[in-house]
């Protein structure tokens, strides 16, 4: 196959952004973008040449979509996923990978039943940042994993006015609609969690129904442990992280763009985040999927990593809401 067919279903910021790096890889063919919203859909399908489709069940009927790529909002994944599968079409899904553990096994079996590939958008992996840390950390120059800490704070959703992120039951609040990237990130380099603990409150945005602050401790089994602080009543936020080997340690500083690092007894350097050579990391992410799908060889970010992220997300929430240590 040297031509993968490609639809998008959700037109929203996210999966315009992957709709306009769909059609700059030459491997992939966009052939329809796919939202209940019009207005939505009609720009989109304009802007890149496509066709726009409303009915989600006949763009999975058709025989000439290879692979769906699925940005609508996270409670709606589990659905997507298992139809798509089922109707024989390869799978990208967007973070979350769903808003509870039983969803995304649920996801991952039936890509399994149907012999499909299933790929989640953990596109944090590859930016800035954490795109350095994780190509120091496969060399092996920070040698073995000691501690991470990661803050992302800021306030509101902004300009967003998207209802469903009003309400845990479609979101899942700040854990799995932000919260995720930094969790995936964490496991990425430290591997599997043992244990979370978890805090939070709700004492500033009254027009959501979860908490707006949390802190998150974390046990990794092997030995590691992590810290994330999250939330969105921090007037004037932070997006900042440390993480601590054997061999050498980074920070970085997203506010100001720039990554300090000491390897071994060497002195502290500092990297520009402009300086950096990077693919785009959506593009980077698509690349990675239509090569997996066109070659057939694994898939980069597979169904169960997002699943690891959902347990542990799921158990802050629950060491949270409960006081207590929850153990994995």
């Amino acid at each position: 196959m040297n031509e993968i067919r490609v639809a998008v279903v959700g037109c929203g910021a996210m999966g315009g952004a992957l709709a306009r790096q769909i059609v700059q890889i030459s491997a992939a063919k966009l052939v329809a973008v796919v939202d209940i919203d019009a207005a939505k859909t009609g720009p989109l399908a304009d802007e890149l040449g496509v066709a726009a489709m409303h009915n989600g069940r006949e763009m999975l009927a058709r025989d000439d979509i290879d692979a769906v790529f699925i940005a609508t909002p996270g409670w709606t994944h589990a659905e997507w996923v298992v139809a798509s599968c089922q109707a024989g079409k390869h799978v990208f899904v967007e973070k979350p990978m769903a808003l509870v553990p039983a969803d995304c096994e649920r996801m991952i079996g039936a890509a399994k039943a149907a012999h499909r590939k299933l790929m989640v958008g953990q596109v944090l992996r590859y930016i800035h940042a954490f795109a350095f840390t994780r190509s120091l950390a496969a060399q092996g120059r920070l040698g073995e994993m000691i501690s991470i800490r990661i803050t992302r704070t800021g306030f509101g959703w902004g300009s967003d006015t998207r209802p469903w992120r009003a309400t845990a039951a479609q979101c899942g609040g700040i854990l799995f609609e932000i919260s995720v990237h930094e969790l995936d990130f964490m496991l990425s380099l430290l591997g599997e969690a043992s244990a979370v603990h978890a805090f939070a409150n709700h004492k500033v945005l009254k027009d959501v129904d979860y908490p707006d602050t949390i802190m998150i401790n974390l046990q990794f089994a092997s030995g590691a442990v992590g810290q994330l602080s999250a939330g969105l009543a921090d007037r004037i936020g932070s997006y900042a992280g440390e993480i601590v080997g054997t061999e050498g340690a980074v920070h970085f500083n997203a506010r100001r763009g720039e990554i300090v690092t000491v390897l071994g007894k060497g002195e502290p350097t500092t990297t520009k985040f402009d300086d950096l050579t990077l693919e785009h990391p959506v593009r980077r992410e698509v690349r990675e999927f239509i090569e997996a799908v066109r070659d057939d060889t694994p898939v980069t970010i597979p169904g169960e990593d997002g699943l690891r992220v959902v347990r542990v997300a799921s158990a802050a929430a629950a060491s949270a809401a409960k006081g207590e240590i929850v153990r994995l």
